[in-house]
């Protein structure tokens, strides 16, 4: 089962179901789980990502050098002190 937290939801994927699920984190709200998509055969886990979390000064190197220059993957580590 994958798992993640994004603003006021949690979502999270049912491979015994076959689907993506999304309910509040807020306390008290007690709704039903929304599914979100279904059929999906192999889906293992799930991220998500939202551009508006992202950096946006050039002081990230990350972003700066485009990816850190990195084909897949950049991870940003504070300077060594």
């Amino acid at each position: 089962m994958g798992i993640a937290v994004y603003k006021s939801d949690v979502y999270w994927v049912d491979r015994n179901l076959r689907a993506l699920f999304k309910a509040s984190k807020l306390p008290g709200n007690t709704s039903v789980p929304t599914r979100v998509r279904t059929n999906l055969d192999k889906l293992r886990d799930i991220a998500i990502f939202d551009i508006t979390n992202q950096p946006t000064d050039d002081t990230n190197p990350c972003r700066k050098y485009g990816n850190g220059n990195c084909e897949q993957l950049c991870f940003s580590f504070p300077p060594e002190a």
